[in-house]
This record gives structure tokens, C-alpha cells and sequence, in this order.
């Protein structure tokens, strides 16, 4: 079984990890013919048939499990190739991919972006907002800004800062709720956190979590309506001057914030300048916001 067109292997990837036509379409940013037929070219040249259809989408055929490791191995060479072209980059000039979480860009960066594009009017720069983690060694993204303890280990980079946390409401929700650790204060708290976090049974053990978030911007949306308190990075907590810290003998320990990319591309001039750039400039604005300094 022979396979000598990497274009046509990457749709095949693309399906057999989506499990449908339209998906992957969609992930490659191309219609769905193009996705049908790339998919029944590469069944013509191996004669042999790759999807079964289901009742939860196509799945890969007995002859097509055998193919997915050799494809991901060419789909790993693929990608490591493209990097090392870029990698060797030495023009402050092209498309440029940073991504970050909304948060990051709307409370520290909305500026910064202008400036860096008035500074390096060559580079156009890409703003992808996510708190996922995208595939740099795909190259989805050059740059990824994100909270984190562990980045992986294909990345290099830098902690511009530990996040510090601390437990806020708004003002108006103090006025009407002069006594907090009650059962009718409601507590926010994070989608991914099971039961009650640890700041809210050490401080506040008669509250109940109240509503689950999977966005800083809609916690900080919840804690501006009075829905409840909320442990949040002060980052945010002090910018916003609807909002007050309760003092708490205990909040949880905040993770870094990271400024990162691929190994690869630490010769690429147009990376290495975003990478100095937005690492700096968020180390400049965020220092302020330890717990020690407010």
C-alpha cells in the first residue's frame, strides 16, 4: 500500500479524526466537495475503501486503521519541515499568528496590537482569541499566550507573571448582603471545577455555588450583575471599579501566564520580535497585580 501524496493523506486525517465530511471541511477551510473528493481519490489509488458510514458519523475501515500511523508519521514530518522553513526566517515580514485568551487582549493588549503593527508595519499580525490549546506544531498558531503550570515541552518561552487570586463581588452585592457566609449568597465558579472549590469551603462554608463559567468574561459579566461572589485573578478584579475584594484568609495558589513558541521557530526574526515585544509588554502591566502590592 502506497501513499505518495501528502495533500491527499491530510484529508484523510482530517476525517478520520472529525468523523464527518462537513467537520472536516470545516477544520481545513475548504467546501465539502473538495473534502469527498480528495477522500475518494485517495480510495482509488489504494483500492481500498477508508470510511464506513454510522450511526455517529464515518469510521475508519480495518484497512484504514493500518494507514492512520504511517499517515500521523507524514503528517509529523510534514509539519516539522514547514517549521524548519520558517524557522530560518530572517524577514521582519508576513502573516504573523498570535493567539491568547479574550480577557488578555481586551484588558492588556487592545493597544498593543496597533503599536505593534505601527512598530513592524511589514508583519500582519493574526489575532486568534482561545483559551484552547492549538497545535504548534501544526503551526495553527506562531505565538500562544496562555494560564498554565506546564507548557509543553516542544515549546519554549517565558512566565511574564504568577496570576494571584482573590475572592470579589460588586459593591452594590456587599450593600445588599452585609453578611456573606450565608446560604442566600450564591458563589461563581469555574465549568471545569468539580463540587465546591477550596477557597469557598475554607472561607465562606455556608455558600453555595450559585451558576459555572467557562469564560473570565463571563464571570466578571456575572459578578457586575450581583449574581454572586467569585475567586478571580486580581488582574481583572482591580481594573474593574464595580467590583470589591473581601479579604479571605485563603485563596487558592494562580497559575503562570506564559508567552510561548515552537523550539523551531526561536531563528525566525519576525517571531523572536512578537515573541520580546508582547513578552515585555505584559510583564510591564501586570507586575502591579500581586497580592504582596495591593
Amino acid at each position: 500500500m502506497q501513499m505518495e501524496n501528502w495533500d491527499d493523506i491530510r484529508f484523510f486525517l482530517a476525517v478520520s479524526r472529525k468523523g464527518t465530511i462537513s467537520a472536516a471541511a470545516k477544520s481545513l477551510k475548504v467546501n465539502h466537495t473538495t473534502v469527498s473528493r480528495r477522500i475518494n481519490s485517495l480510495e482509488d489509488k489504494l483500492q481500498s475503501k477508508l470510511f464506513e458510514r454510522s450511526k455517529d458519523g464515518l469510521v475508519l475501515t480495518t484497512e484504514a486503521e493500518a494507514v492512520v500511523k504511517f499517515a500521523e508519521e507524514m503528517e509529523n514530518d510534514a509539519q516539522a519541515f514547514n517549521r524548519k522553513l520558517l524557522g530560518q526566517d530572517i524577514q521582519l515580514e508576513g502573516k504573523l499568528r498570535l493567539t491568547l485568551p479574550d480577557s488578555i487582549s481586551y484588558y492588556f493588549l487592545s493597544d498593543d496590537f496597533h503599536k505593534f503593527n505601527q512598530q513592524y508595519p511589514e508583519i500582519q499580525l493574526e489575532i486568534i482569541s482561545s483559551d484552547s490549546p492549538l497545535n504548534l506544531n501544526a503551526l495553527e498558531a506562531d505565538i500562544a499566550i496562555r494560564f498554565t503550570d506546564n507548557p509543553p515541552k516542544y515549546l519554549i518561552g517565558r512566565k511574564v507573571t504568577t496570576v494571584d487570586y482573590a475572592v470579589y463581588a460588586s459593591k452594590q452585592f456587599i450593600c445588599n448582603n452585609p453578611q456573606i457566609n450565608c446560604p442566600i449568597v450564591k458563589a461563581l465558579t469555574w465549568l471545569d471545577v468539580e463540587g465546591r472549590p477550596l477557597w469557598l469551603t475554607k472561607n465562606f462554608p455556608d455558600v453555595e455555588v450559585g451558576i459555572r463559567y467557562d469564560s473570565v468574561m463571563g464571570m466578571l459579566a456575572g459578578l457586575r450583575s450581583g449574581a454572586g461572589i467569585a475567586q478571580i485573578p486580581c488582574m481583572y478584579g482591580e481594573l474593574d471599579p464595580t467590583l470589591v475584594r473581601i479579604p479571605t484568609g485563603f485563596v487558592e495558589p494562580g497559575w503562570g501566564l506564559w508567552v510561548l513558541h515552537h523550539v523551531d521557530l526561536k531563528k525566525s526574526s519576525k517571531v523572536r520580535a512578537a515573541y520580546q515585544y508582547f513578552s515585555q509588554v505584559l510583564i510591564n502591566k501586570l507586575g502591579q497585580y500581586s497580592l504582596a502590592q495591593l
